[in-house]
């Protein structure tokens, strides 16, 4: 499972747009910041907020911890989560390829630690 085939993936929820960012102007890379996200109607979670302060998440809200990347000219804000590559069995990458949008189903546990569990294609 360490070595071999694997799929890159990059979440929707990496990018924080300005009107989701509550914390501070000057955050340094690398530095480990809180996204709070909601469930949508689909179920598919998206960003609620984001800081480099603690979040409070409410009913089927969770936080997730990520790392701070840059902000962009547009002054959005990309983060990475560290759970961006799902190894796959030798010579299935095709079908991984072939989708357009990928639907990823994660765990995380109570003290933040991550887990792919799944990954399929989305429904349109």
């Amino acid at each position: 499972m360490f070595y071999g085939d694997y799929v890159r993936l990059n979440y929707d929820i990496e990018t924080i747009h300005p009107p989701y960012w509550f914390g501070s102007e000057d955050v340094k890379q690398n530095k480990v910041i809180n996204v709070l996200l909601k469930p949508d109607e689909r179920g598919i979670y998206i960003v609620k907020a984001a800081s480099d302060k603690n979040l409070d998440p409410q009913g089927s809200e969770v936080v997730m911890t990520a790392r701070y990347l840059y902000k962009d000219h547009e002054n959005i804000r990309h983060v990475t989560y560290g759970i961006d590559r799902y190894y796959i069995e030798n010579g299935t990458g095709e079908k991984y390829n072939s989708m357009d949008e990928m639907l990823v189903t994660v765990a995380l546990s109570p003290w933040g630690q991550k887990k792919i569990l799944k990954v399929e294609e989305m429904n349109k």
